[in-house]
């Protein structure tokens, strides 16, 4: 491909198809899946709907190679890379390859006679660099089990979910994005009390609720999913409700991605009580980037003796590191998987009706980043300093910049869903 010129014909597209996503991609065209072409940083942008999933394509000239961008499951971010791409021009790496949707865009835009050119190197749109983000977290400033050997046995991993603003597809864990839900199964929705400001306190027709977190099992395998099921979602109905929720009543299922076949393509739209629902409890769709973190009990969970020699320390350490054990070196803060609550006040664990403690399954966040040790390194930059809305990327917000936690119990069929509400 090196020398191209910058008219694209059929032959070349066909060139630098992976093994049979020309004939999908050509196929795809033909179907009328190909929508919103035009020209975009000096190759052509375009939707493609497949298999009821929306994926957003980007095509066009790097490095002399024809080079296609997607967010499917097929397309490889690290190949259209500048280190991949130098490599792949210098002849140490293989050149880059089209999934069947960048084949699809490639060829619309040659009907179309779209002009192609080299494009920038940061062309890159948002939703595509955040696909092969890495997010980490920077390690404790020191090991406090050398400090208190017990917290040892009490260590957990938590999965911080890290979303960041993005297109994701119904295939994709996200925030805020598409589910994998089945066309023929009922989209749920809430029949409780709307307290609010309302004249009437029950909403007069049942409300659909919103799809707010999907996690496949192939990111978090740690999940307790039921016996045979690989897919988690969480919806909510995105309005005000009383206690136990005190903000958006939520719903969790369990299924097998497998299982589903036609997806439903458009969920029936929320209805929001006020202007501040709709602001606080409609996620901006995010990609989420899993990551381990090892953490220890808040204070609060902590055996008395424990915690009160705990305290002791942090109240000596006071001038020179104020709270450390609660801002660095316990609990992550942030929405994640599993591990401890982040208590902003009493610890408030909810009993199944067997008699068993329930466990912590997620936590909803209203603030991403946190402070000191916890704010995470987006792959050598800086998080985002700017939302849509709100303090978080997914512009989620519990209460007075508070967390939701939800709980489940393992030992009981349907996985029964608990709720814990707090605010600083």
């Amino acid at each position: 491909m090196c020398g191209m010129a910058a008219v694209i014909s059929e032959g070349i597209v066909e060139g630098a198809a992976r093994t049979g996503a020309f004939a999908a991609g050509r196929a795809l065209l033909r179907a009328g899946a190909v929508a919103e072409l035009e020209s975009f940083d000096g190759g052509a942008g375009g939707l493609v709907t497949d298999r009821g999933a929306e994926r957003d394509v980007w095509v066009g000239i790097r490095y002399r190679f024809l080079v296609g961008e997607c967010d499917c499951a097929d397309a490889k971010p690290e190949a259209t890379s500048d280190e991949y791409l130098q490599a792949a021009a210098d002849g140490e790496a293989d050149p880059p390859e089209l999934c069947a949707h960048a084949v699809a865009v490639a060829l619309a835009a040659v009907e179309d006679g779209l002009p192609w050119a080299s494009a920038p190197l940061d062309h890159r749109p948002l939703y595509l660099r955040t696909a092969g983000l890495r997010v980490t977290t920077p390690a404790p400033p020191f090991d406090i089990t050398t400090v208190f050997p017990e917290l040892a046995g009490l260590a957990a991993t938590t999965i911080r979910l890290h979303p960041r603003p993005g297109r994701p597809g119904t295939e994709d864990s996200s925030f805020g994005g598409p589910l994998l839900w089945p066309a023929d199964q009922e989209w749920p929705v809430c029949g409780l009390p709307h307290p609010g400001t309302e004249p009437v306190p029950v909403p007069p027709d049942a409300r659909p609720l919103l799809a707010v977190l999907q996690v496949y099992a192939r990111d978090v395998p740690e999940l307790p999913f039921p016996d045979g099921t690989d897919l988690f979602q969480l919806l909510w109905c995105p309005n005000a409700h009383d206690e136990p929720w005190y903000g958006p009543a939520a719903e969790t299922f369990w299924r097998r991605a497998a299982d589903v076949g036609d997806v439903l393509a458009d969920p029936p739209a929320p209805v929001f009580d006020s202007s501040l629902d709709e602001d606080d409890f409609n996620p901006v769709p995010c990609l989420v980037h899993p990551e381990r973190v090892i953490e220890y009990p808040d204070a609060g969970d902590l055996p008395r003796d424990l915690r009160d020699r705990v305290q002791e320390w942090d109240r000596v350490l006071e001038d020179d590191a104020p709270h450390l054990y609660w801002s660095s070196l316990s609990v992550a803060p942030g929405s994640k998987l599993l591990g401890h609550p982040r208590w902003y006040q009493e610890p408030r664990w909810p009993v199944c009706g067997c008699g068993r403690r329930m466990r912590h399954l997620v936590t909803i966040s209203s603030e991403e980043f946190g402070a000191r040790r916890w704010r995470p390194d987006d792959d050598g930059e800086e998080p985002p300093s700017a939302f849509a809305r709100n303090f978080a990327p997914h512009g989620i917000m519990i209460g007075d910049v508070g967390d939701m936690y939800l709980f489940t119990c393992e030992s009981c069929p349907g996985r029964p869903l608990a709720v814990e509400t707090q605010s600083g």
